[in-house]
């Protein structure tokens, strides 16, 4: 595990008391700390003015509606002025897309300089444990298909041609796992955290490793002649045609069946950055569920994976595109 230098706690009141009557500046080097001891720069979304300490995000975040663009301020300087920085992920939904799945709800977040021990920090292993109780208590009796959420994603597959009891949205494998065998296992900081938000919500969270990433990631139809290379193999398949994919504008596919499977390439892995994080929903209320996912999925990877910066951004039939 890579020390940082504070704790999530001591991260949280230097960010903070670093916000309180600094103004926005420019700087050349946004490398410095949130707290002395580490080289690790924080990030605040949206207005600085407007930080919620509880949750290191804009109170104006969780309302709703009323916060789709955002930019980010990294600290740096030794008085933690804000400084802005320039570029970011791109993420969108295809017209195809909104036009036959018009309840979309999508939230977005890209992290650079992120760290992602194989081995979670105690205070997130001990989350994670607690969060599989909790689900389990949740969905006690109940059928998974009987959940809202999952309901929703299964109609979802029926409507671009997947069988969801053969294929399985991410987020009900991942329940379905949990209430046959009792517990998850932990497969590293970053995938930890998010299976963390998603068994909370029961909605599919992905990490997209975006070393490999050509340009952005869009969500649309595959035509069938992209590339997909599934996890654990290294030979080059086609999804099929018809079928929703996340593709880059190199025709590298990095999920298949929208929420069924990440590729191999887009996984987390130890040495991994620079990440885009997607929280999807079609229920009813997806747009709260989504909202709140989000903002736990914020305070998470401030709080373990040490970003140097963080964008987000919730996108919908309305406003589908990120970047």
């Amino acid at each position: 595990m890579v020390d940082h230098g504070c704790d999530g706690e001591q991260a949280t009141e230097s960010f903070v008391q670093a916000l309180v009557g600094h103004r926005t500046s420019s700087c050349s080097d946004p490398s410095s700390a949130i707290c002395p001891a580490t080289s690790r720069a924080a990030t605040v979304v949206g207005d600085a003015s407007l930080l919620d300490a509880r949750f290191w995000r804009p109170r104006r975040q969780r309302e709703r509606g009323t916060f789709r663009r955002p930019v980010a301020f990294p600290l740096c300087g030794d008085r933690g002025d804000l400084c802005e920085t320039r570029g970011m992920a791109r993420f969108r939904y295809d017209p195809g897309i909104i036009e036959r799945f018009p309840t979309v709800v999508g939230g977005v977040i890209h992290a650079t300089g992120v760290h992602n021990p194989e081995t979670p920090p105690p205070r997130l292993a001990a989350a994670f444990h607690d969060e599989t109780r909790k689900a389990r208590d949740r969905i006690g009796a109940t059928p998974l298909s009987e959940l809202p959420t999952l309901a929703a994603w299964r109609k979802v597959f029926r409507g671009f041609g997947v069988d969801p009891t053969q294929y399985r949205s991410a987020a009900e494998a991942l329940l379905r796992r949990l209430t046959k065998q009792g517990e998850l296992p932990s497969i590293g900081t970053l995938v930890d955290l998010a299976n963390l938000v998603s068994i909370r919500y029961a909605i599919p969270v992905a990490v997209f490793d975006q070393r490999g990433i050509t340009g952005g990631t869009i969500v649309r139809f595959a035509r069938g002649d992209e590339h997909w290379t599934d996890l654990g193999s290294s030979a080059a398949e086609y999804p099929d045609r018809g079928e929703v994919i996340f593709v880059d504008d190199a025709d590298v596919v990095s999920a298949r069946r929208w929420c069924w499977r990440q590729s191999a390439g887009s996984a987390a892995r130890e040495d991994t950055t620079e990440i885009l994080v997607t929280v999807e929903g079609h229920h009813g209320t997806a747009d709260d569920d989504v909202r709140r996912a989000l903002a736990d999925l914020e305070t998470l990877v401030f709080a373990h994976a040490a970003p140097a910066t963080l964008r987000s951004a919730v996108l919908s039939s309305r406003d589908p595109a990120y970047g």
